[in-house]
């Protein structure tokens, strides 16, 4: 059995934007992640994380030097109400994720990337007791590999502020 290719998280740059345009416009990634946006709604949203100014850390996912989805995190304390709305500490990281690229889908990468990338935020915020996620309920390629990299079922919380309903998945250290 050959071996997984290495998979590596390199900060959202500014070059990245077009990509995540293409992605975002994926009806796999449209359906589940939101609606596509154009390039000035792009920049509009990212921009501020690339260059430090809001909260959430984007994140290019590779493989094997391919970029082939996006990886966002984030601490709670910065979003209360959705800490709240989650019922999980305030003092946990969130995170989302897509892989955009259609033809590395449904072959267990989101499974690796999401356990890769828990690693990472308790490696990155040792005071945080877990990381939280909440993939759209009907989601359930999203949620199974959440369950598969270690998260459990903690509830299921209703739309609200615009968002989705969510299937809010945690895993502890």
């Amino acid at each position: 059995m050959p071996r997984p290719l290495p998979i590596h998280f390199r900060p959202l740059a500014e070059a990245d934007l077009r990509l995540l345009c293409t992605w975002r416009a994926e009806p796999e990634v449209a359906r589940w992640y939101g609606k596509a946006l154009d390039l000035a709604k792009i920049e509009a949203k990212y921009r501020p994380r690339i260059e430090g100014r809001e909260p959430v850390e984007s994140f290019v996912i590779e493989v094997d030097a391919r970029p082939v989805g996006h990886v966002q995190r984030y601490r709670l304390t910065a979003f209360p109400k959705y800490a709240l709305r989650t019922g999980v500490s305030d003092r946990a990281v969130g995170m989302d994720l897509y892989v955009g690229e259609q033809d590395v889908r449904g072959r267990g990468l989101g499974t690796r990337v999401i356990e890769q990338f828990a690693a990472m935020c308790f490696e990155n915020f040792p005071l945080a007791p877990l990381i939280v996620a909440g993939p759209d309920p009907s989601n359930l390629r999203s949620i199974r590999a959440f369950e598969r990299a270690g998260f459990q079922y903690q509830r299921t919380i209703p739309a609200a502020d615009g968002e989705g309903p969510e299937h809010v998945v945690v895993r502890t250290r």
